[in-house]
């Protein structure tokens, strides 16, 4: 066995990155953990990433952690049901965060190159079940307290999809938030900054806005609410600009997001992060995949403030980018655009991921938690559930973290679902042996 070779994180050409456990024939060959699959595979199709970055095993856990909030029964039940679906409260999100101390220091050294650049992308990969989402949630939770202004989107290949750009448009107006408020009141506050040219479409909206001729359409139209033209045109005598449907319409949302983006700043913010998850969904082949690819290869220039992006003809010329020419929107308004762009993507061995990844300011891979940072949760999630149920025993808590963790290799959320029905069958059946409750079935 090769021990040097142990824990090395590696990339192969189908199954994507993986940890060295275990290798054989002088190192020759590998066994490998992809996710959940250990492979023995020859060392001449894997390249070494790094060593993965292991916390101290634990061997033994001493007893529930409490939390802070040890008297509030109430909370600390609110928050168990949610653990039952493996959800973690987005308010609770920053005391549960384990073993990301390294992906932290990346975000905010991003952050800082941000504050002097105007504009960065940062692309975070890891295999299903790494905590990827959980990360980005992490981050939108934290956005606020670091002076952002952040809105998330998930995406799919059917709704919340690239190719649709109004739809993502949609998703991230709903999730918009800052220390303001939400959408609504971060544009009511943006109107009295004086836009240093004509924007297509918030320049008609602070119009109305400075008048006092606001109403509930007006906040749907700009959210990405889709009304027919002749009703913007009768209700209340708007006439204001249709945000397009179609497929090659991404350079309008572009142009209003990067807006978004240069008044955040311009009203002492440090940005716009804009958090996107599932971004492997856009370079599968599903119907319409190229505008997809074209929307989230724009919104990329974009955030890196490439120039040429002010102008329509020459950046879908030199990018090959699909884009509407009603009345010849640019992709980017101005530079600097604001925008941190955060991607969270599962590998792709395909050349037109391998040229998006290519185009990103820095890449970073997320590698799954150790035994350590699961050991720590259980602590945590033990705590909680003896303040929402003190006749709950614990005293082999231990024995009980050694029964769950045998079961299999857990990404976060199932993690979470199992500790609390392993939990809940011992607060249930006290006199009856862990070992049995929990036996392999």
């Amino acid at each position: 066995m090769n021990t040097e070779l142990t824990g090395q994180i590696v990339e192969h050409r189908i199954f994507g990155r993986g940890v060295i456990e275990d290798t054989r024939w002088g190192g020759s060959e590998a066994l490998v953990r992809f996710g959940r699959v250990k492979l023995w595979v020859p060392m001449r199709l894997l390249r070494i990433i790094g060593k993965e970055v292991k916390t101290k095993p634990v061997s033994f856990i001493k007893g529930p952690k409490k939390p802070h909030f040890s008297s509030d029964v109430l909370k600390a039940r609110r928050m168990i049901e949610a653990f039952r679906y493996g959800i973690v409260p987005h308010h609770d999100i920053e005391d549960f965060t384990f073993g990301r101390e390294e992906e932290i220091k990346v975000f905010n050294k991003n952050l800082e190159l941000l504050e002097k650049t105007g504009g960065r992308t940062l692309l975070i990969e890891g295999e299903y079940g790494s905590g990827k989402t959980h990360f980005l949630d992490y981050l939108y939770d934290i956005a606020t307290k670091k002076d952002l202004v952040v809105a998330k989107a998930e995406l799919d290949i059917f709704e919340v999809t690239p190719s649709r750009p109004l739809r993502l448009y949609q998703a991230l107006t709903s999730t918009f938030t800052w220390k303001g408020g939400g959408f609504k009141e971060f544009l009511l506050e943006a109107a009295n900054i004086e836009l240093d040219e004509y924007h297509t479409f918030l320049t008609p909206l602070f119009d109305r806005i400075k008048r006092g001729n606001v109403n509930e359409l007006l906040w749907q139209w700009i959210s990405g609410e889709r009304h027919p033209r002749i009703y913007l045109n009768q209700e209340g005598a708007y006439k204001l600009p249709v945000l397009l449907n179609h497929s090659c319409a991404g350079n309008l949302y572009t142009y209003i997001l990067s807006a978004i983006g240069w008044l955040a700043r311009k009203m002492g913010l440090r940005g716009f992060l804009i958090l996107l998850d599932e971004v492997e969904t856009t370079f599968r082949l599903w119907y319409n995949w190229y505008m997809g690819e074209s929307f989230m290869k724009a919104l990329v220039l974009v955030a890196k403030n490439e120039p040429e992006m002010t102008d329509l003809y020459t950046a879908t010329e030199k990018y090959d980018l699909a884009a509407s020419n009603v009345r010849k929107t640019p992709f980017l308004f101005k530079v600097p655009s604001g925008i941190f762009l955060v991607l969270a993507s599962t590998p792709l061995w395909s050349t037109s991921y391998g040229e998006f990844k290519d185009l990103v300011d820095e890449v970073i891979y997320l590698t799954p938690l150790s035994r350590g940072h699961f050991s720590e949760m259980f602590r945590v999630l033990s705590g909680i559930y003896q303040v929402a149920y003190p006749q709950t025993d614990f005293s082999r808590l231990d024995l009980l973290f050694q029964l769950v963790e045998r079961k299999g290799n857990y990404d976060v959320r199932t993690f979470i679902k199992a500790s609390i029905e392993a939990f809940d069958l011992i607060r249930h059946y006290p006199k009856k042996n862990p070992l049995d409750l929990l036996k392999d079935g």
